[in-house]
């Protein structure tokens, strides 16, 4: 059959007279959209009911849909009633949760096109009793030999990835695949039953308190020598906030009569105090009174640095490379708080509390800390003690 260009509303008699798809505009809450329908006496006998239908957001998308539909009514594989696809469950998750300008949400609509290309097509359904999944629907099986083509090479960049990139890759299709369980097209998720990825437990990298803090200090004040960007740096460092928080931090959240900060709204909406200490509250007395200067008895509601109204990304890159250190700013701040904190004598829990973590799993992370520590102590004791 010849290729022919569909326009919405032209009706395509693919099989007879018996089988006729149908390409349409249709409504949707975000605008116009367009629908494939096939109808007619086989698709009645094969499904039970007149008709099945698809909305999508472009003809192209349509088009793929009415052939795979029309591939499995040759075949003889529609199943019982409207089943959605998983590239619908991609697409709603994209649309309700993937339309900001944030850097994970351009990664995750990337990993979404991926998923769609792969296996956009299949059908969702409810895991069958004891028989195996309806052949063209989506099933553990076929889920998990993707990610078997995944490991080896079938990527977005060609190349193989490892376990940990492997579950990042499945976490969209799992959050598609449960938005189209909210709206009830399917009971169940099909990945419940799949073996997953195994999470990759990071290295930890912090700033080895013998040289590489004071290479940043030193840089930090280099780039700015008004010494907004080494304070932020201290007061991360000393207390562990993150830089979101960090930048809104204004002083009447500071009480500096016995250096407590309390951190409002922090991540998961939790609540804590932290400390300033030694030369960081030192230099915070000096900034309170430069903040008294200038806004008299309005000074409680200035930030700590108001200099920059969010964090500024671009003079710490230019104090890394000044300082020739490759790290981030939560490694330099929360891994390097948690680091100093172990070494100085705290324990895990401390630590838990100092970071806001919501379980204690998260904070074992620098456990490796607390064994080299122990190694020291060991060494000191032999040195001591058990020389001769």
């Amino acid at each position: 059959m010849a290729k022919r260009r569909h326009q919405p509303g032209q009706v395509i008699n693919w099989d007879g007279p018996g089988t006729i798809l149908v390409v349409e505009k249709a409504k949707a809450p975000e605008g116009i959209a367009y629908k494939g329908l096939i109808r007619g006496k086989r698709v009645k006998l094969a499904t039970g009911k007149g008709a099945i239908s698809s909305t999508q957001e472009t003809l192209t998308a349509v088009k793929e849909w009415l052939m795979a539909q029309h591939r499995a009514l040759r075949d003889g594989t529609i199943a019982e009633g409207r089943a959605h696809t998983v590239a619908e469950a991609l697409d709603a998750y994209a649309r309700t949760s993937l339309d900001g300008s944030a850097a994970w949400h351009a990664q995750y609509r990337r990993l979404v096109a991926w998923w769609r290309d792969r296996a956009g097509s299949l059908r969702l359904v409810d895991p069958p009793a004891e028989k195996p999944y309806p052949a063209g629907s989506l099933s553990p099986e076929l889920v998990q030999g993707i990610l078997t083509r995944l490991r080896e090479g079938d990527s977005v960049s060609g190349q193989p990835v490892s376990e940990g990139a492997a579950r990042s890759y499945l976490a969209p299709l799992t959050r598609a695949l449960q938005l189209a369980k909210d709206r009830r097209w399917i009971r169940s998720n099909p990945l419940d039953g799949i073996r997953r990825p195994k999470k990759s437990r990071p290295s930890v990298r912090f700033l080895d308190p013998d040289d590489e803090i004071a290479k940043l200090r030193t840089a930090c004040r280099k780039v700015d020598p008004a010494g907004d960007l080494e304070f932020l740096l201290l007061v991360g460092i000393t207390t562990g906030i993150r830089r979101t928080r960090l930048c809104s931090l204004t002083w009447r959240q500071v009480n500096l009569g016995t250096g407590r900060v309390h951190v409002a709204n922090a991540k998961g909406g939790k609540h804590r105090t932290v400390y300033l200490s030694g030369i960081v509250l030192e230099m915070a007395h000096e900034r309170l009174r430069q903040a008294e200067e200038r806004h008299g008895e309005r000074y409680r509601d200035a930030r700590l640095c108001e200099r920059w109204k969010s964090f500024p990304q671009r003079q710490w890159n230019r104090a890394r490379n000044v300082a020739g250190i490759r790290i981030t700013w939560h490694e330099a701040t929360r891994h390097t708080s948690a680091t100093l904190l172990l070494l100085a004598g705290a324990d895990l829990r401390a630590v838990q509390e100092h970071l806001g973590h919501a379980s204690i799993q998260e904070t074992q992370r620098y456990a490796h800390v607390l064994d080299r520590q122990l190694r020291r102590n060991a060494d000191a004791m032999a040195a001591a003690f058990l020389a001769t």
